[in-house]
């Protein structure tokens, strides 16, 4: 039996490196498809966590909307103003009446008197209402012939050290 060669293979070996040559192809197709799944699954994890990212930025900012309207709505509850001691369980009244003669200048139990001299006379009150946080009521008259500012003045100097009704 003669051996048929071609370029110097037989048969044999001819269909032994065909076959080689097959399974590498097929191996190279393999791998090569593997790596582009590969990249494929890369992009949508990528992708996966990008969207995870944006859901996280948008519950974050619903987060803070809520925490930043809880805040408005708690500083709106708070007041800055010292309360008055009748809220501290004093009593209600006003200690003393004040007739307003000028931007500085009071009348209280018949007396003229200067701001000064208003304080030093209501120091208790003042005092008590220090310790205990809060300011007692003086009402502020005002008397014919005082114009709006100088009554103003007055009642902003009163307003220092005591809550004032100035209403007539």
């Amino acid at each position: 039996m003669r051996k048929f060669t071609i370029m110097g293979f037989t048969e044999a070996e001819l269909g032994f490196v065909l076959a080689a040559l097959f399974v590498a192809v097929a191996i190279g197709a393999i791998h090569e498809r593997d790596a582009a799944a590969a990249k494929v699954d890369e992009q949508v994890d990528v992708v996966a966590m990008l969207d995870s990212l944006r859901e996280s930025q948008q519950e974050l900012a619903r987060e803070k909307a809520l925490l930043q309207d809880s805040i408005d709505a708690l500083m709106a509850k708070i007041s800055t103003k010292v309360p008055q001691c009748w809220e501290k369980g004093e009593p209600r009244e006003a200690i003393a009446t004040v007739d307003v003669l000028g931007a500085s200048r009071f009348r209280m139990n018949g007396q003229q008197l200067t701001m000064e001299q208003i304080r030093e006379r209501l120091a208790p009150y003042i005092a008590r209402g220090d310790s205990l946080g809060c300011r007692y009521i003086v009402r502020a008259r005002p008397t014919a012939g005082v114009d709006a500012r100088a009554q103003s003045d007055a009642v902003w100097r009163l307003r220092r050290w005591f809550d004032v009704n100035d209403r007539p």
